[in-house]
């Protein structure tokens, strides 16, 4: 494989192409090495394992279109590329590919693209003796508890954050006004699983951003959003109820009062 000590540092926001940087120069290691198993010797880390699946997945899926003549977009933006950077002809691409596919998948658990903490434990693993760490040893993370530890901590700032008390407080009274438990460390509790949710990572990297003025202020839209919503409910369920009536129609004529018992619901705000 060619030497090459040059870094490349890509950074921008989502969406803006930084994985298909990444898989571009993953497929020009391949595709210039010697050896049609390069991937066994290249070191790809991500942060999360929904990360590494789509990785291998555009790696694969690359692999295979280059290796169909009639797939192969000979003015797709990822061959133009390649071929800009490195002296690869298309139909070297092609025959590279279909090499390197074969291989790859006769040897796919050697094909690896890890993730930080996966790959930190491996190290760590292979030196225990060094360590004087029990090569047996397993890493646990209690994650209730270190969530309760963050909510604790977060509400342990009231008093200490102005702003930030005056939202506990009003929360608290909110709860109550609709006759919820007063707690509002229940609630951070539950919101709080969100974050170790990686498929919420993006969602809330973009949310980091808003001021907790926005916050507030998008918390007023939503609430008028929801009356109004609740409003138009009961006004056209009132309406189908007195169309109902006006015609003459009996609540038992439907199966069980049902279709009455909806729109009363509706009117009643009983959403149970």
């Amino acid at each position: 494989m060619p030497a090459n000590n040059s870094y490349k540092i890509y950074n921008a926001s989502a969406g803006s192409g930084k994985t298909f940087n990444l898989v571009k120069e993953y497929l020009i290691l391949l595709l210039t090495a010697e050896n049609n198993d390069a991937y066994k010797n290249i070191l790809a880390i991500t942060f999360t394992n929904k990360a590494v699946n789509e990785m291998k997945s555009r790696i694969v899926d690359r692999l295979i279109e280059f290796s169909d003549k009639k797939k192969l977009k000979k003015n797709g933006a990822i061959i133009k590329e390649i071929i800009k950077e490195t002296s690869l002809t298309v139909d070297g691409i092609n025959i590279k590919s279909i090499q390197i596919l074969k291989h790859l998948l006769k040897n796919y658990a050697s094909f690896e693209i890890s993730t930080i903490d996966k790959f930190t434990q491996r190290i760590v693993r292979s030196f225990s003796y060094e360590l004087n760490i029990d090569a047996r040893y397993e890493v646990e993370i209690d994650e209730g508890d270190l969530l309760n530890k963050a909510v604790d901590r977060l509400i342990s700032k009231a008093g200490e954050d102005s702003e930030l008390t005056k939202i506990f407080i009003d929360y608290a009274f909110e709860k109550t006004d609709d006759n919820k438990s007063w707690d509002i460390s229940l609630d951070f509790r539950k919101i709080a699983k969100i974050l170790v949710n990686e498929n919420s990572y993006e969602i809330i990297k973009g949310m980091q951003k808003n001021s907790i003025a926005e916050f507030l202020e998008l918390k007023k839209y939503l609430k008028a959003l929801r009356k109004n919503s609740i409003d138009n409910s009961i006004t056209y369920a009132q309406q189908a109820l007195s169309l109902i009536k006006t015609n003459g129609v009996e609540e038992k004529s439907f199966s069980r009062a049902t279709l009455p018992n909806h729109f009363n619901k509706i009117i009643n705000q009983n959403y149970n």
